[in-house]
């Protein structure tokens, strides 16, 4: 066993030592796992020490000395947060981030490595720009999965007592796309911990700000962790049959559901007793969880349960009256607290939406009492719906009562695999479910019986809308899978109306040709008179096309796979009216011009061409539906460029992948 506090050190910059002998490093350090050391010691020996201090480190020097500036790797996953877990890291402290409330390709490496490894949890200071105002959060706090950490502050108001502020600088959210940031608070302000002036000195200095707020919270997790590692939960005691080692989630977990909300004031304004983008669910206090009796904190921790789309988790639990109102205010609190986390798949940078895989928190009581999660944040834009923005969702009873509560963890839409949660419930409680609940067998299916497999997004759909300017029908067609993202096809048919939900073929990453066979049929047997239509008395003497005007509509004039043949009967026996039509038709089609514009690849926004069905989210999961208006084929004065009818397959997914991205 190493027995070495530092077990690593790694200069990603250079080793040369930042411009005046800065400290933040070694201050953020010793806020964390620092201990003294030595039989001559001018203080007590527990003063200034950090938060975990028997635990070791690893760390990483960013900083080039010869400018000051940070020099951050372009992939935090591999190249910065791997390092430190195959030293044994896994909590891991950053404090250090970028002006920017986005969701970063940053961001999205902490999505990444959190995602991948499920047993690790990332600390991110919030940032110090929050006399700015809100949405001030800076990258990488912005990721979902990471527990983001804002500053509390606490003057020494002398006789009075002190109520807990949040620091004016502390950044606040809401992240970019609307996402409650800052996840929690820590003490930021006059932190004593270690300095280093160069030398091989020891020495302390105050220091303030959101990075002196997520070592402490990132020593907290470390506390959380050892909790479950030495077997406390559930008794209380250590207890060598109870070790389990922790998820990331349920870390993250734990610390949000021992917050507190902070009744001070941020710069003169009073704080309002509800979690908010200014102080997240309040200020860490490990107290209010790491309990050392039993039958007080019920844990879940979904290590072999996992949720799809239309798939719900639920365990019931027993409550105890409320207690007297001195025993409330002193050591038995009545309030039931309930606090759900998962790890999410890392979203796409910049994007409007990155919540991939939704799960939603419920709790129902006997008497009839029912509340979401989240539906006591400061900005609910949901209403009464569930909350689709957020990877933490809680729920929060002041007066729990003498009653039976069901909790359901609900997977609302999970695009991306099977999601696993994690699940914290603290407050009056009098009986425990068995350990049993976190089988899968206690999965409820809430799809009608018999029990299908878990629903997937609808098919996609094809909708053909008539033209009234000239007469022509229009098709918009969705390629869906993993290389295809939103790309057009048109086609031209007279007098038809049909909607045509396709089947959707099992791991195709297109399904184009199947489209295309469906229309080409439908024309073909438009113009040889094989299609049935009341009011036709000529379709006897209909004639097929010819093989020049099937190949505008053949599945090979699009996509070289071919493989699915079209009707084409040939012949002389072509009526007048048929050769007319014929060449009517393909006389606007050369006057039709299909260059790739705007509407269709630049990005440009079409929100007034067609309308995204609701389902239709992120990248990862298959669109559903796509209306379109007829006026998209309505120039009919322009030029026809045949060439592109021919589009090979990679010019597709290059249109499709440029209007997806986009798009988003």
């Amino acid at each position: 066993e190493n027995h070495r506090k530092v077990v690593a050190y790694r200069a990603y910059a250079d080793s040369s030592p930042s411009p005046g002998n800065r400290d933040h490093g070694t201050h953020v350090v010793g806020s964390a796992v620092g201990n003294t050391f030595g039989p001559f010691l001018s203080f007590p020996a527990t003063a200034n020490i950090g938060m975990a201090p028997e635990a070791k480190v690893s760390f990483q020097d960013l900083s080039r000395g010869s400018s000051g500036l940070l020099e951050v790797p372009n992939d935090l996953n591999i190249n910065y947060l791997l390092v430190d877990y195959k030293n044994g890291a896994f909590v891991h402290s950053i404090s250090w981030g970028k002006d920017t409330n986005a969701y970063t390709l940053h961001t999205a490496n902490v999505d990444e490595f959190m995602h991948q490894f499920r047993d690790a949890l990332v600390v991110v200071a919030a940032g110090n720009s929050g006399g700015f105002g809100l949405g001030t959060i800076g990258s990488p706090a912005t990721c979902k999965n990471c527990l983001s950490i804002g500053a509390s502050s606490a003057g020494d108001r002398g006789s009075e007592y002190d109520e807990m502020d949040v620091a004016a600088s502390s950044s606040q959210g809401p992240t970019f796309d609307g996402r409650l940031k800052p996840d929690v608070m820590a003490p930021g302000t006059a932190i004593t911990s270690a300095s280093s002036n160069g030398a091989l000195d020891c020495a302390t200095v105050q220091l303030q700000g959101t990075s002196m707020a997520a070592p402490l919270s990132a020593a907290s997790a470390m506390l959380v962790r050892q909790y479950f590692v030495e077997g406390f939960y559930p008794t209380g005691a250590r207890s060598s049959a109870d070790r389990r080692k922790p998820t990331g989630a349920l870390m993250k977990a734990m610390l949000v559901q021992s917050a507190q909300l902070l009744r001070g004031e941020r710069n003169g304004v009073p704080l309002k007793q509800e979690p908010s983008d200014i102080q997240g669910f309040g200020r860490i206090q490990l107290d209010q969880v790491l309990h050392d009796t039993p039958n007080s904190l019920l844990v879940f921790d979904s290590r072999r349960v996992s949720l799809t789309s239309g798939r719900t988790w639920e365990v019931f639990f027993n409550t105890s009256a409320s207690p007297s109102a001195f025993q409330r205010a002193a050591l038995y609190p009545s309030q039931l607290k309930v606090t759900l986390v998962w790890t999410d798949p890392p979203g796409v940078p910049f994007s409007n939406t990155v919540l991939i895989n939704d799960l939603n928190l419920e709790l129902e009581a006997a008497d009839g009492r029912f509340i979401r999660g989240n539906h006591n944040l400061s900005r609910a834009s949901f209403g009464s719906q569930a909350d689709d923005k957020n990877t933490v969702e809680q729920v929060v009873v002041e007066e729990a009562g003498n009653t039976t509560w069901s909790l359901r963890v609900r997977g609302f839409r999970v695009s991306q695999g099977a999601q696993t949660f994690a699940c914290v419930v603290t407050g009056p409680l009098t009986s425990f479910p068995p350990e049993a609940a976190n089988d899968p067998s206690d999965l409820i299916d809430t799809n009608v019986s018999p029990s299908p497999p878990p629903p997937l997004a609808p098919p996609p759909e094809v909708i053909i809308n008539e033209a009234s300017a000239v007469g022509l029908y229009t098709v918009l067609y969705v390629l869906a899978g993993t290389l295809a993202g939103v790309a057009l096809l048109l086609c031209c048919v007279r007098r038809y109306r049909y909607r045509s939900l396709l089947p959707r073929p099992a791991d195709s990453p297109w399904l184009a040709p199947h489209a295309l066979d469906e229309l080409s049929q439908k024309f073909n047997r438009y113009l040889s008179g094989r299609q049935s239509r009341p009011g036709s008395p000529d379709r006897s003497r209909r004639a097929s096309r010819s093989s020049k005007a099937d190949g505008l509509f053949s599945e090979r004039s699009f996509l070289p796979r071919s493989g699915v043949s079209t009707y084409s009967p040939g012949g002389d026996q072509q009526s007048a009216r048929a050769r007319r039509r014929k060449r009517s038709f393909i006389s606007w089609m050369r006057s039709l011009d299909v260059r790739k514009s705007g509407n269709y690849t630049s990005g440009t926004s079409s929100a007034d061409r067609f309308t995204r069905s609701p389902t239709l989210r992120h990248p990862h999961q298959r669109p559903s539906a796509l209306s379109v208006d007829s006026d998209l084929c309505a120039s009919r004065n322009s030029k026809l460029n045949l060439a592109a009818a021919s589009l090979r397959v990679k010019e597709a997914q290059a249109a499709a992948a440029a209007a997806a991205a986009a798009a988003m």
